[in-house]
């Protein structure tokens, strides 16, 4: 009866502790963040995509009410709400993974700069600061 008990307490605590990330990451994610480059990952090549490459700026607005809104050259082309899931296999170090109509992928912040898309695999991974 006691290690059970025990054992709840800790599957609660980390069922906190995994709301406090998801609930931080869309603290920090809300507001303007600017478009750097795409870096598109394939087998046997990809490139990278710049501002300057495609005489464009592109800029996402997150909402506090989970809204997020593409703008490309300051016209709105996409607008949808988002979700923030953890995924954790394993040993793994956890993962957030952002789903919207438009963008989804895993989700990588380092300091004011996140990128989204599938980290480690193939496919378009996007990167943008927070203005």
């Amino acid at each position: 009866m006691k290690f059970q008990l025990i054992v709840i307490c800790l599957l609660v605590q980390l069922i906190a502790l995994a709301q406090t990330d998801v609930k931080k990451t869309k603290s920090v994610l809300t507001g303007r963040w600017d478009w750097i480059n795409t870096q598109i990952i394939a087998r046997g090549g990809g490139g990278t995509e710049t501002p300057s490459t495609c005489k464009c700026e592109r800029h996402l607005v997150f909402g506090k009410g989970g809204t997020i809104k593409e703008y490309r050259n300051d016209s709105l082309i996409n607008s949808s709400k988002y979700s923030l899931a953890e995924y954790n296999f394993m040993n793994d170090p956890l993962r957030i993974i952002f789903q919207s109509d438009f963008l989804y992928g895993q989700i990588k912040m380092n300091g004011y700069t996140i990128g989204i898309g599938p980290f480690g695999g193939c496919g378009a991974i996007q990167y943008f600061r927070k203005k």
